[in-house]
């Protein structure tokens, strides 16, 4: 009996992970089972009879890995939801601990309105006309002034206009003011089950009353082959930044759980992705640690990512550099225009 509900425990547990095919994962897990076994023998005595007094209990071994958050996992709300998403984590390498955490810890909740606003929204485009008015850019003149020394170390070191880092940081969230309270890893896990059948069909639900509403269905079904595309996109887009997140967590100088930002999955002052995170952020004040919520750090990781990604002299590469932080042209057309209204040549 104690054997078949010991067993009972690992077959919900590889259940909920499906198949690992990789082998060296195959073997974490293999040597994670034999620890979840020990758990469930555990548990089972624990519930049973009382122990024979003529035997000493023999102290469990210590946890380690994956069965250290075993209780949370299989008492969690978040296990379910989240399982159809743990075997391309798992096989992209994900650490097996952190997977475990980022699925258990009561800060990360699945939020459908997460999914649907990063599936849909691209139907009502931003509008930056107003981010290059008369009170942007005497903002923009304050925070040079405070910042001028960092800008301009910054515009040295990278051959970045310091207009444009100056900009983008406004735009994103006027010089940190807005940075977003979404829980990022909330925010990733939810769109990563973008792609789930239900999920698809409740958006598509949502343009459909929308066009419903204003009585015309023409183009409803390319519309929602849009959905179906997006959705796709957007999950597997979500996965590489669960893979940034996890490997954040090396440099990050604090609970990468903790963070919070856009309904995007951006975060800081310079509203970065994970993936950006990793790839462009940089210790602009060095001490030692990355943190795009402070100014310096933010401004050298601006500066830094424009130039890796192009920007030189011309103001092609400008619209390039630009483009690539974020994919839309009246996003380009605003940050340069504000930042030559500070004084940027054309």
């Amino acid at each position: 009996m104690l054997f078949h509900s010991s067993m009972a425990v690992v077959n919900l547990f590889l259940r909920n992970i499906h198949h690992v095919k990789s082998h060296s994962l195959y073997l974490r897990f293999s040597v994670s089972s034999l620890w979840i076994m020990a758990a469930g023998m555990l548990l089972f005595r624990s519930c049973g009879s009382a122990p024979s007094q003529s035997k000493e209990a023999t102290p469990p071994p210590p946890r380690t890995g994956i069965a250290l958050y075993l209780p949370e996992y299989w008492h969690s709300s978040n296990h379910a939801v989240f399982a159809p998403i743990m075997q391309p984590l798992l096989q992209k390498g994900m650490d097996t601990a952190f997977l475990v955490r980022l699925m258990t810890d009561s800060r990360v909740q699945f939020k459908e309105s997460l999914v649907k606003i990063n599936v849909t929204g691209y139907r009502k485009p931003t509008d930056y006309s107003q981010h290059h008015d008369a009170y942007s850019v005497n903002k923009g003149v304050s925070f040079m002034e405070q910042h001028s020394r960092d800008l301009d170390s910054a515009a040295a070191n990278y051959n970045v206009h310091k207009q444009a880092n100056k900009s983008i940081l406004w735009i994103e969230t006027k010089f940190g003011k807005i940075t977003g309270n979404h829980s990022i890893a909330s925010v990733i896990l939810s769109v990563a089950l973008a792609n789930r059948p239900e999920n698809i069909e409740k958006n598509k639900n949502v343009v459909r009353q929308e066009l419903s509403e204003k009585k015309d269905t023409t183009g409803l079904y390319e519309l929602e082959k849009k959905i179906e595309q997006r959705a796709n996109k957007k999950s597997a887009w979500a996965i590489d930044q669960l893979m940034a997140l996890d490997s954040m967590r090396s440099r990050y100088h604090a609970d990468v759980l903790d963070i919070k930002g856009s309904f995007a999955g951006a975060f800081g002052l310079s509203q970065f992705l994970p993936s950006s995170y990793r790839s462009w952020a940089v210790d602009g004040d060095g001490d030692g640690k990355i943190n795009l919520f402070d100014e310096q750090d933010a401004i050298f990781s601006v500066a830094n990512y424009l130039s890796v990604n192009g920007w030189r002299k011309d103001r092609e590469s400008h619209e390039k550099a630009v483009f690539h932080y974020n994919n839309s042209k009246d996003y380009v057309s605003a940050v340069l225009t504000l930042a030559e209204k500070l004084g940027m040549d054309k």
